[in-house]
């Protein structure tokens, strides 16, 4: 608070939390606006360090507010996202060493593979869980045969806007595409379904888009090529971008090489 006037410019003020005093430079008009700035000023004015306390308590303060919000619209995020209904009940992962191998691979392209039950699906959801509980990360779970039905769907629309959706995919900082690969005997994919895959995968390798990509699937050898009638080019772009691995059921994870 103002306590008098030191003349030269400088004026006697206590802090507002301490009651210390000190010098602040000072001038000295009456015009209405000016003086009730000031005066709101001079009420509120604090030492260094209980400046420095305020501040940190201030940031304390916004930090905790971000975190209630982040949990308060946890929910509608899981949604929005299509986190699967068996993560989001979940409390703690099934495979928490698979699931620490995905948050270490958060800004990585990955390639994964491993059967039914090796936990991949749900380790990485889990993982993109926890992301969205401490940040507003925007995230995407999607199969193969939800993404192919979309396009489908899309690409026989009067609008045919297949564009727009290949960019709001990419738009995501983490996407997931789900069963590329589901069992031996999977068919070959529809060429235009075929280009539209290779074309998200063909962004991500050029860095056309932010988006990191995960794709997982129950791979074996030749699954891809069963899948794409010109499977090199595609096979290429994932040996150079991305990582590859396989996650057994006891949690053991194993890098690989694409030929």
């Amino acid at each position: 608070m103002f306590i008098r006037d030191l003349g030269n410019g400088k004026a006697l003020v206590s802090c507002v939390d301490c009651k210390k005093e000190m010098e602040i430079a000072y001038s000295e008009k009456d015009n209405g606006l000016f003086k009730n700035y000031m005066d709101f000023v001079y009420a509120n004015t604090r030492c260094d360090e209980c400046d420095k306390i305020f501040k940190e308590q201030k940031k304390k303060e916004r930090e905790e507010q971000r975190k209630r919000e982040l949990l308060e619209t946890l929910p509608e995020r899981l949604k929005n996202a299509q986190i699967p209904n068996f993560v989001i009940k979940k409390d703690e992962p099934p495979k928490p060493i698979v699931t620490d191998f995905f948050k270490t691979k958060i800004k990585t392209n990955l390639l994964i593979s491993g059967e039914t039950g090796t936990g991949k699906t749900t380790s990485a959801c889990f993982a993109l869980k926890d992301l969205l509980k401490n940040d507003y990360e925007s995230i995407f779970y999607i199969t193969r045969s939800q993404l192919l039905n979309k396009f489908v769907e899309i690409k026989t629309s009067p609008q045919k806007d297949v564009t727009s959706y290949m960019n709001r995919l990419l738009s995501y900082d983490n996407l997931i595409i789900d069963e590329l690969v589901g069992r031996a005997g999977d068919v070959e994919i529809a060429p235009a379904s075929q280009e539209f895959l290779f074309d998200i995968i063909d962004n991500v390798y050029n860095l056309n888009a932010n988006c990191t990509l995960w794709i997982l699937g129950n791979f074996y050898k030749g699954s891809i090529s069963g899948l794409f009638s010109n499977p090199k080019p595609l096979i290429r772009r994932l040996a150079e971008a991305f990582e590859s691995y396989i996650i057994y059921e006891d949690q053991t994870i194993k890098n690989i090489k694409l030929a």
